[in-house]
Order: C-alpha cells, then structure tokens, then sequence
C-alpha cells in the first residue's frame, strides 16, 4: 500500500463539500488544480509533478493500493481512488488565474475526528512538507501505521513486521509535539523544571530545562550541573545530524556524535522513569498490543 497526504484547494478549503459529494461529480471527489493544461497535455508528459502522481494513482493498476488523507475542519478523512481521473473545464479564480480542475473519484474509507485518531496522524499538516504541499507521498511508518489503524486495515505490510521494528520506529509513531512532550516529561522526572513544552519560533530550541537543584542532573551524556539551565532540540527524525552549536542537547530519532540522545538512549531512560513510561504507554495506546509488548510497554490504559 502507497500512502499519500492531500490537501483539496487553498487551505483545504474545498475539502468537505468535495468529499460530501457537493461538486460537479455529484459523489465523494477528490480535486487539484495548479495549471491550466488539458489531459492530452498531460499525456504527452506535460505538467506539475504532484498533479501527474494524483492522477496517475487513480488508474486502475494503483488505486487499488493507494490510501490518501485529508486533514480539515477537526477531521480526518482516509481515501482510496475509485475511477479514473477527470478533467473538468477551466475556471478563473478570484486571483484572475485560469486553472483546471483535475478530478478524482475516491471511496471515503473512514472519516473521523481528530481527537479519534492518533495524534501523529491528526497533526501531519504541521510538517512543512506536507503542509506547503498538495499531494504528497507519506514516507514514515509511524504514519503508515496511524493510517492503518484509522482504516480497519491494522497489521498489514512490513511495517507491522516486528522483525523489522525498533525503538526508531517505535517513537516515530508520536508526533513532533508527543516527541517533545515525552522529553520535557522525561527532563521533569529527572528534577528538572520545564517551562513550556514547546519553543515556538526559536531556531533550534525546543525546551528548556532548569536544574533548580544542588545536584548535577543526567541522562545519558547529557549533563546539567547544579543551578545552570540547558537548552534542548527534539527531532522526530533526524539521520545523522549532530547536535547544532549553541544548543546544549540535541534528542531524535537517528541522531549521532557527542551531545545527543537517540531513540534507542531515549527509550531506555523512559523505561526507567515509571511515570514517563506510563505516558508513553498511553499515548501509543492504539497500537496493537504484540507491538508494544516487544519494547516492554506491556498493557496500556484504554483509549475510549
């Protein structure tokens, strides 16, 4: 199965009329637009990179193994394309640009509210990738997973492989926010004072952490002496990079080099912290239990 993240007009403003089937189709559609080239232009290998993979995932030799989300208004929808591509007539947007509407068919799978489905999946939009795209393969397998789960279609593909899984891929499936999270809860339970979960705008600081305490705190390699502050960048994934200068721990999944903490460190210390441990069992509550049971997570709180 191939995994896409779609976003339907400027701000994915279109998205739930088209999907209710209030469109010119009359049934649940999905639709892109970015140029004004006709289907023989397309053909003949013309046009947008993005609109070619959309309209090509909808013939019949792939949209059988295609799922596409749409992220809007609280909700989550997860898609399969049901018939060919369409184009419709040309229209002038409010802007004066003439553009054509590329049309698909789709099968609305499942349609759930954000609080309903994990959170990694309901804040995919808050990755620039996605975000500044408008159809966009999904690369992860934190994901794959989330929309499975979401789909009914849990434990198929070699990402439910246990063989095949870590700690990497164990953590990948919180978002960047439950990431930086379980870290600041982590640098709480160690001693330390965290004033806000997330760095907002700041280039490379995620958290800060005080060490109000007459003893030095650490985690790994990571040391805050007695009374001093650290600074700390979380990365969901990050392969290879080091720890920026200027910043006093860099904490992600793949990371390397002195001043780091990668997942399978991460991990480890979670274990050692029931509280935290506790959190995470809950957070990635909606796994299946075999999952979690390889890395210790053992049984979870109910997820409602």
């Amino acid at each position: 199965m191939d995994y896409f993240y779609l976003k339907l007009g400027t701000g994915n403003h279109l998205a739930t009329d088209w999907l209710s089937g209030k469109n010119p189709l009359k049934r649940p559609a999905a639709v892109v637009f970015f140029d004004n080239l006709l289907q023989s232009d397309y053909e003949s290998g013309q046009g947008n990179k993005q609109s070619r993979e959309f309209i090509t995932r909808a013939s019949a030799a792939l949209r059988g193994c295609t799922l596409m989300v749409v992220v809007n208004a609280g909700e989550v929808w997860v898609l399969k394309p049901a018939d060919e591509a369409v184009f419709l007539p040309s229209q002038v947007t409010s802007e004066g640009y003439t553009l054509t509407p590329k049309v698909v068919p789709v099968e609305v799978i499942a349609r759930r509210s954000c609080k309903d489905v994990p959170p990694v999946l309901a804040g995919i939009g808050s990755n620039q990738y996605f975000g500044r795209g408008t159809f966009r393969r999904i690369n992860d397998w934190g994901n794959f997973k989330a929309v499975d789960c979401v789909a009914g279609r849990a434990c198929e593909g070699e990402h439910w492989n246990l063989a095949k899984n870590g700690p990497n891929q164990l953590l990948e499936c919180l978002g960047s926010t439950e990431l930086e999270t379980l870290v600041a809860r982590l640098l709480e339970a160690q001693g330390c004072f965290v004033p806000a979960h997330r760095g907002g705008v700041m280039k490379d600081i995620d958290l800060f952490a005080y060490n109000d305490s007459a003893k030095q705190i650490q985690m790994g390699s990571f040391v805050i002496p007695p009374r001093e502050r650290a600074s700390v960048q979380v990365k969901r994934w990050a392969e290879a990079m080091k720890c920026p200068a200027g910043v006093d721990c860099l904490v992600g999944l793949g990371v390397t080099g002195p001043k780091t903490i990668n997942a399978d460190k991460l991990l480890s210390l979670v274990q050692a912290a029931p509280s935290v441990m506790s959190w995470l069992q809950r957070s990635l509550g909606w796994l299946p239990r075999e999952f979690l049971a390889k890395f210790g997570l053992g049984a979870t709180a109910p997820t409602g």
